[in-house]
């Protein structure tokens, strides 16, 4: 950019520029500013990098005009509508085999793929379900309770398999019909909790939340994820016999088995816990809870990487109700609060982004609301606090309907701190990263976005994790590692597929020169 800015000013002091040439200089020359503003505009990348950003956005800039002239974008629609979409699209198909860091914000009981839940979990034996007032629940029990509870394997043969496990979908994700539409947040956030509900009763099963993590961070490194930090409110587990685990024992859970998949996989980095409790409770509940996040510290300081509070925002009580013991807490461990998840402007809500902010969280869930806050968006920026923006939760959910208008397309032009997760991807069918990420590039990241865009915000998954200085470090190089391997495997595949069509080619004109095929 000093050449341009020098040869500009050359051509005026020697007389040679015109009016036009002035003008277009000047234009060159703030374009290249705000795109120097942008996030990870300043990475510089390898020679194979600099070829697979060629062919990146190659296919990115086809697939935007196509959409600019003729065809849906398919992020600028509800997800449930456009998946297919999404995963027609060659560069959802290149980002698939991409490494795309860690996962920042991620639920305990929405992590693993509903068709693993279906075929792995609700075939296993004592299995009953009841529904009361339009509740179904599920759960394991050596024989029905009442005449309300029915045997799950009985219905499934009474129904036949294909179709029970198609009842199952329906009520443990948000699929629609064609003609089905959420009318309201609150329509959207009541299916949504009932499809968490439901599952809980099958994933809350010793036996299965064990083997349901173990299959999540399975999924999770499958869609080139390295790392995770997951909420999980830290429930009764129970077995057959009646008993249930206390928050220490589940937690203990968790680290047995992210150590044993850490030994087995050695592209993986690791996993930590936010003890995430409902914020839909009393000040002494929460004071209990917070007692509880002290003993996880103490037991397990490795594996704790702090506190948050969750479930609807806009109809769960505040951050401010519950300030004595989180200001007491708060000199003794991390928080990672979920705030200004809303749309509606100075509520309680989205009030919770300034208590957030006061009571120095170290990562801010969603923070949808932030930029009609410019003090705390600049507080943010002093303070290296990033934004967890999880864009296709936010569109579902009922935020925002075309993901180009999130928030985040404005806070990314100015690289303000943020990371990209997926909050609860299984319950709208999602990939763990793979379908946040294309979001992510396309909408928010815009036309401007390119390799460098998607490899900054791997970095910032690393940068703002709980992550120790040695783990980032060691972290960083296994993600560099396999980042390199994945460019290489997908030029290799590109340019084969380019020869190959050139041999056909060929073969065609040498049957039928008079063909035009070149």
């Amino acid at each position: 950019m000093k050449k341009l800015i020098f040869l500009c000013l050359f051509e005026a002091i020697s007389g040679l520029s015109s009016p036009m040439d002035d003008y277009l200089a000047d234009r060159e020359v703030l374009l290249a500013q705000e795109l120097e503003l942008s996030l990870g505009w300043g990475l510089s990348l390898s020679p194979e990098e600099e070829v697979m950003n060629e062919l990146l956005t190659m296919e990115k800039d086809k697939e935007m005009d196509l959409s600019f002239n003729n065809a849906r974008f398919p992020p600028s629609a509800s997800f449930l509508e456009t998946k297919p979409a999404y995963e027609n699209s060659t560069v959802f198909q290149m980002l698939k085999t991409l490494p795309k860091g860690g996962i920042l914000h991620i639920h305990d009981i929405s992590m693993t793929s509903i068709d693993w839940l279906i075929k792995n979990a609700t075939y296993r034996p004592n299995l009953f379900v009841r529904t009361v007032d339009d509740k179904t629940d599920f759960r394991f029990m050596s024989s029905a309770e009442s005449e309300e509870w029915q045997s799950v394997a009985f219905l499934r043969e009474r129904l036949g398999a294909p179709q029970y496990d198609q009842y199952l979908r329906r009520l443990l994700t948000m699929e629609l019909d064609a003609n089905e539409r959420y009318e309201t947040i609150n329509d959207v956030w009541n299916q949504f909790t009932s499809c968490l509900g439901t599952a809980f009763g099958i994933i809350a099963y010793k036996p299965v939340w064990r083997d349901y993590y173990e299959q999540a961070l399975k999924e999770l490194l499958d869609d080139g994820v390295q790392y995770v930090e997951v909420r999980s409110t830290l429930p009764p587990v129970y077995d057959l016999d009646g008993s249930s685990l206390n928050p220490l024992e589940v937690a203990l859970v968790y680290k047995e088995v992210s150590d044993k998949f850490a030994e087995e996989n050695s592209e993986w980095c690791g996993a930590k816990l936010i003890y995430a409790p409902t914020r839909h409770a009393s000040e002494s509940t929460i004071e209990q809870d917070l007692e509880n996040a002290l003993l996880l510290k103490q037991e397990i300081p490795e594996f704790f990487a702090g506190f948050d509070l969750v479930s609807q925002e806009d109809k769960g009580f505040p951050l401010i109700d519950f300030l004595g013991p989180l200001l007491e807490a708060g000199e003794d461990i991390d928080f990672f609060f979920h705030a200004g998840e809303t749309d509606w402007d100075w509520s309680s809500t989205d009030l919770n982004l300034v208590d957030a902010m006061l009571l120095n969280t170290s990562r801010i869930g969603h923070g949808y609301a932030i930029d009609k806050h410019p003090q705390l968006m600049e507080m943010a920026r002093l303070k290296d606090i990033p934004i967890e923006v999880c864009p296709i939760s936010n569109q579902v959910l009922g935020l925002v309907a075309d993901i180009r208008n999130h928030p985040a397309s404005s806070l990314v032009k100015s690289s303000f701190p943020l990371v990209i997760s997926s909050d609860d991807p299984p319950v709208w069918g999602a990939l763990p990263m793979s379908h946040d990420f294309y979001a992510a590039f396309l909408a928010i990241g815009g036309d401007s976005a390119d390799l460098r865009f998607l490899k900054q915000l791997i970095l910032n998954s690393f940068h703002y994790s709980k992550m120790g200085t040695v783990e980032k470090t060691t972290c960083t190089a296994k993600f560099e590692n396999k980042w390199k391997k994945s460019i290489k495997r997908i030029l290799y595949n590109y340019y084969q597929s380019l020869s190959i069509l050139q041999s056909i080619k060929r073969t065609l004109y040498n049957y039928y020169p008079s063909l035009i095929i070149w």
